[in-house]
């Protein structure tokens, strides 16, 4: 008969955090205690069981919940789930006057990095968001994650009694500039648990890393004193990756692509593009070149995972970068258009590198 020891419980289930473990074991000395004498040993041993494992099911249940949600709102597959930790709340928390911004989960395979930042207002009737302009506010709630609501961002807070919306600006940085000024990229939305929370994600180091320490600076606009806080995050993985690189002279409303690198690791897909276009003074000419991510129908994905670029009007290079959605992935290939200058080129498409190159 097959039987599960410890450790294939464990590689099922993972470890199970200290905390819960402790209020376990208050249970069961509680239980001992207010059980009457007259019952038997042997039929109080059943009983806290049938609590243990309740409690543990619940804690397990709640953090594949938590890793969900993470990788849900990023439309990652669930098979990334695994890859998701949890941090010990007090090491993973910025508190300031205004607010309390808490890492709840976090997902780092080598070059990307991705949290699910929980907002804890330290008063009622206030929400707190990122890069937010007081234009914005009256853009549809839809960008809040919730669906099934026409108002704006401003009239849906107001039907909630939220009376301030403040803003937060979200930095990072690494020890010894590992990386320099890392793009931190935050989306908001209204989680179930009725707060605001923040989907950040930075991406694309020079080169996969095992070990990486992450410094997230919260400074909130408007609130005050303290009013920033900074989280380290220590971060280690499986740096795996697979590169295919497309060495290529493409030429595109007047933009040379001259590289195109397709960099697949275990949770995400990336690519990063260089190009030129000589930039000339005076001649109105922009400097930024944006390739546009296509769906399977060649229509436009608007909201990509996370994207960045940097353009030199010296030399007249740059380099376009960004994790590709799974929505951009179809039949092994990524499309997209060159937007440039209020023009648009013909699609353009590269292959994937498949799981076994």
């Amino acid at each position: 008969m097959n039987c599960l020891n410890r450790e294939a419980l464990l590689r099922a289930y993972s470890s199970v955090p200290s905390g819960l473990r402790e209020r376990t074991g208050q249970t069961l000395a509680a239980l001992d205690d207010a059980v009457s004498a007259p019952v038997s040993r042997r039929k109080k041993w059943p009983a806290a069981l049938t609590v243990a494992l309740s409690l543990l099911a619940l804690g397990t249940a709640l953090a594949f919940s938590l890793h969900f949600e993470l990788t849900r709102r990023l439309g990652l597959p669930e098979t990334v789930d695994a890859m998701v930790q949890t941090p010990e709340a007090a090491a993973a928390s910025a508190v300031t006057n205004m607010a309390t911004f808490t890492v709840d989960t976090y997902l780092f395979d080598g070059l990307s990095v991705m949290a699910d930042v929980r907002v804890e207002p330290s008063r009622s009737g206030i929400w707190i968001l990122p890069y937010i302009r007081e234009e914005e506010l009256d853009l549809p709630v839809t960008n809040l994650g919730i669906n099934e609501n026409q108002l704006s961002i401003r009239e849906y807070a107001e039907s909630l009694g939220i009376r301030q919306i403040r803003q937060v600006q979200i930095t990072g940085t690494t020890p010894d500039d590992v990386l320099f000024n890392p793009i931190i990229q935050a989306r908001p939305f209204l989680g179930s648990d009725g707060l605001i929370h923040y989907l950040l994600i930075t991406s694309l180091l020079d080169e996969a890393r095992q070990e990486l320490d992450l410094s997230l600076h919260f400074d909130v606009s408007f609130s005050a004193q303290p009013r920033e806080d900074t989280i380290l995050l220590h971060l280690a993985a499986d740096a795996s990756q697979k590169t295919l690189r497309y060495p290529i002279a493409l030429e595109a409303l007047g933009v040379t692509i001259e590289q195109i690198e397709i960099i697949r690791t275990p949770a995400v897909t990336c690519c990063r593009m260089t190009y030129t276009y000589p930039y000339a003074p005076g001649t109105g000419r922009p400097g930024s070149v944006r390739p546009v991510l296509l769906d399977a129908d060649g229509q436009p994905l608007l909201m990509p995972l996370w994207e960045s670029g940097y353009y030199d009007r010296e030399s007249g290079k740059g380099v376009f970068q960004g994790v590709l959605p799974p929505a951009a992935q179809v039949n092994g290939e990524v499309s997209f258009r060159l937007y440039v200058g209020g023009q648009r080129s013909d699609p353009i498409t590269v292959s994937l590198p498949s799981a076994d190159r």
